[in-house]
């Protein structure tokens, strides 16, 4: 799930983003195969899940150059799928140039 809202202007563009995903969900899916439904089975509450916003900035320095800066936070809750979850943050800082051959 992306939410996202990018501004365009003369010399380049700015995004602002929220961004919820579930990675590795193999992890759990494999503990089902040959198993029957199991009421209150609680695998299926130990989900890991990111959640993540930022800004990014590209500006254009002239046309064969641009430039990008960009954060996020994110924060990642169920880290080790556990039942009992705790929650850790991430915070990603980035700059780059771009040369267009």
């Amino acid at each position: 799930q992306y939410l996202g809202y990018t501004v365009y202007y003369p010399k380049g563009s700015i995004l602002l983003y929220l961004h919820r995903y579930n990675p590795d969900n193999n992890f759990l899916y494999k503990d089902t195969i040959g198993t029957a439904t199991i009421k209150d089975d609680n695998r299926f509450f130990s989900w890991k899940t990111f959640f993540a916003g930022g800004v990014s900035t590209e500006t254009f320095i002239d046309p064969k150059v641009r430039m990008h800066a960009g954060v996020a936070l994110v924060q990642v809750r169920n880290p080790l799928y556990l039942v009992k979850a705790k929650t850790e943050y991430n915070f990603n800082a980035s700059l780059g140039i771009k040369y267009l051959f």
